[in-house]
């Protein structure tokens, strides 16, 4: 199973002790084997997964990525710096009618430094944590909708961008701003789940999770505004761990 909030997520155990239980085989070599493999669970069940068992997964091509250069934006008299990254994809719901979704996860560092040389963090999700990104307050759910398939074999040619974006405080406790350091790096999972949801059916990863990211350090100028002095970007890479579910606690809001 899988469980999806804002505040926790990540894959749950199942224990086939009912016949009636669904459950997810993430495994797709397992399912073809020969000879066929045989799982005892509880109450002296068994499942026997071979040759004959079949696997019904929609299917994701991956087709193109981008990572734009970040932009210092002024709007309603505050500051901010953003990030685009985008992905072009195919999608073929050969096999059921579904939803196609995303949610990244986020391993961030954030601080300032001010100008009596103080350094206070903004957020620290931990050098090996990551945390669910989520853009604003009103971010409801953890899974963002791409698109929703009709069952056919005709393949649909989509893009989907996701922009990060940071406020540039000016000043904090009556200091002025000196700098802004940013070290985050982004998983975007790309999910999907089966039309219409029912709790038979949770959201499944369709490829390797994308890493992408940036580090950057934003200070004043000598005329006062804004500027980037010092930048690295990683560019979107597939993960060559394969498939896998996002597990987080907490995410970029609460942290």
């Amino acid at each position: 199973g899988f469980s999806c909030s804002l505040a926790s997520g990540g894959a749950m155990l199942l224990h086939l002790s009912a016949s009636d239980q669904a459950c997810y085989l993430w495994d797709s070599d397992a399912a073809r084997a020969n000879p066929p493999i045989s799982i005892v669970t509880g109450e002296d069940r068994s499942v026997t997964l071979g040759a004959e068992t079949s696997v019904a997964n929609n299917r994701f091509v991956l087709a193109n990525t981008s990572l734009g250069k970040p932009e210092i934006h002024l709007q309603d008299g505050e500051y901010g710096i953003s990030l685009r990254a985008g992905f072009d994809f195919v999608y073929t719901a050969d096999q059921m009618q579904a939803r196609l979704g995303a949610l990244s996860l986020v391993t961030s560092n954030c601080f300032l430094i001010l100008q009596n040389g103080e350094k206070h963090s903004l957020l620290n999700s931990g050098e090996d944590r990551a945390v669910l990104y989520a853009s604003t307050e009103q971010h409801a759910e953890p899974v963002s909708p791409i698109l929703d398939a009709e069952n056919s074999e005709e393949p649909v040619q989509e893009s989907w961008q996701q922009c990060v974006t940071h406020a540039i405080p000016e000043s904090l406790a009556g200091l002025a701003v000196e700098t802004m350091t940013i070290l985050e790096q982004y998983q975007t999972y790309f999910l999907q789940r089966e039309l219409p949801f029912s709790q038979d059916n949770i959201w499944t990863p369709t490829c390797a999770p994308v890493s992408w990211g940036w580090s950057i350090r934003i200070a004043r100028r000598h005329d006062g505004e804004w500027g980037i002095a010092r930048q690295k970007l990683l560019m979107p890479a597939l993960d060559h761990n394969g498939l896998a579910l996002p597990a987080w606690e907490g995410n970029s809001l609460n942290r």
